[in-house]
């Protein structure tokens, strides 16, 4: 596959991205729904546009899809929504960091 085609493959993909995204809302639905319809309509058991066998590209397709998925949903959250968790995520962010940080530490000092 040419440069060119894939510049034209994945702004398809992402044009469909945003066609199923916009879908998703006026029915009310996760987009993850669609999205996971939408790879399947265009995976090897859909159309055939994009072979699943070349684990290659279908790695990077899916890694660019969540890192896309992530951005979207990370611009589309306001402070309102995320207001109630944050003192759990925090809390829990802090105690994970600390307790990773004694683990290795300790692991280390035994190890070594």
């Amino acid at each position: 596959m040419s440069d060119a085609q894939l510049l034209l493959v994945a702004g398809a993909l992402l044009a469909a991205g945003i066609g199923a995204s916009l879908l998703a809302g006026r029915l009310r639905l996760p987009g993850l729904v669609l999205f996971l319809a939408l790879g399947m309509a265009i995976g090897s058991d859909g159309t055939g546009w994009i072979d699943f066998n070349n684990y290659e590209l279908a790695r990077t397709i899916g890694v660019i899809a969540l890192a896309l998925i992530l951005f979207e949903g990370g611009l589309t959250s306001g402070y309102p929504e995320i207001r109630p968790v944050l003192r759990p995520a925090l809390s829990l962010a802090v105690l994970g960091t600390i307790v990773t940080a004694l683990v290795t530490g300790l692991v280390a000092a035994w190890l070594l």
